[in-house]
């Protein structure tokens, strides 16, 4: 009989929250904007408030507060952006992708 680690192993550690799996998604296009939503998931070790801030291009577009309860949180953080870039296939014209950066503090 053999014994020991046989898959791979790994450790994390984390203070207070861990954030995970984000996902924007358009919920709806409007004539002259489009309505966003930014989803992850939060794992929160206790009841704890954070600041989020979500820039596409360089222009914030979010600055809020929410709130995380101890265990498996589920977040969703609606946003608007005015006169979207829309993407366009080949032949059709310029294909435009935003670069999203979030940043999430206490």
């Amino acid at each position: 009989m053999t014994c020991g680690i046989w898959q791979p192993a790994y450790l994390q550690f984390w203070n207070n929250s861990q954030f995970e799996h984000y996902f924007v998604q358009t919920l709806e296009r409007e004539d002259n904007s489009a309505n966003m939503a930014i989803e992850f998931e939060a794992f929160s070790d206790q009841d704890i408030s954070y600041d989020i801030v979500v820039i596409a291009d360089e222009t914030v577009i979010v600055n809020q507060r929410f709130e995380l309860s101890q265990g498996k949180n589920h977040i969703t953080i609606p946003f608007q952006i005015v006169n979207p870039e829309l993407w366009w296939c080949k032949g059709l014209g310029t294909p435009y992708l935003y670069d999203f950066k979030i940043q999430i503090t206490r």
